[in-house]
């Protein structure tokens, strides 16, 4: 026969050339493969740049605001125009069709967009990297995308703790959390004069300075970022729950 076997076809697909093909022909091939293959997992969809992704990346649906990504995560946004092929192919017509196409697509590590996976997704990428190579390369890029997505209101929603790894001012790296903000910064000027001698270096965050986004905003308002990541302004507080009889 010349049909090739169910076990094949992903190793079939992975060498056709599809360098030419429009992206409504690819959206008609990814719609019937999905519908007729439904175990397998085949490398068809484009990011935001047209480029084949590759199956560990983690795409997400399109969003209208310019967003940063570092160059070390491996997380994309689908191709805009395919993103619409695919919803009309698979007649997807509902209020919340990215996240409708993300369950029928989920296999490919096809998410719909929110603010929350994706900063998540970043921090763990970042953490890994951090750990792995015990360089702050990681974190200056990861902060300097995190920051630009905060300008521009991209990652708004609240938070207490990111578990994002920093710099800290003996050289090391802590969580987020676990920090204070440097005497460098306003509101930590304030707090290191009458806390400093409860901590050491190992627990405040790096200066202003060394971050180098002086071109994004100011100190005031990086400030206010940081204590977004879960940094502390003054103390650290803890949850204690009493329990009576």
């Amino acid at each position: 026969s010349n049909i090739a076997p169910v076990t094949n076809i992903e190793k079939l697909i992975s060498k056709v050339n599809l360098d030419n093909c429009s992206i409504s022909k690819r959206a008609e091939l990814i719609f019937h493969l999905v519908t007729h293959f439904r175990n397998s997992n085949f490398n068809l969809l484009l990011d935001s740049d047209s480029r084949k992704i590759s199956k560990d990346t983690t795409l997400f649906s399109p969003i209208d605001k310019d967003i940063y990504i570092p160059s070390f995560c491996k997380i994309r946004i689908i191709n805009r125009e395919l993103y619409n092929e695919l919803r009309r192919r698979f007649n997807i017509t509902g209020a919340n069709p990215a996240r409708e196409l993300a369950r029928i697509l989920g296999r490919f590590n096809f998410k719909a967009y929110e603010p929350a996976p994706l900063v998540a997704k970043i921090i763990d990428e970042c953490n890994r990297q951090t750990s792995k190579k015990k360089s702050d390369v990681y974190i200056k890029e990861t902060i300097l995308a995190l920051y630009k997505n905060f300008c521009n209101n991209i990652i708004t929603e609240e938070t207490n703790n990111t578990g994002l790894l920093l710099p800290t001012q003996s050289g090391g790296f802590e969580k987020a959390s676990n920090l204070y903000l440097s005497k460098e910064f306003p509101t930590g000027n304030i707090a290191y004069d009458i806390f400093s001698h409860l901590h050491t270096d190992d627990e405040y965050i790096k200066p202003y300075s060394y971050f180098e986004v002086d071109k994004i905003g100011n100190i005031e308002h990086f400030e206010q970022f940081l204590i977004w990541l879960g940094v502390n302004p003054f103390v650290k507080y803890k949850l204690i729950q009493s329990y009576t009889d």
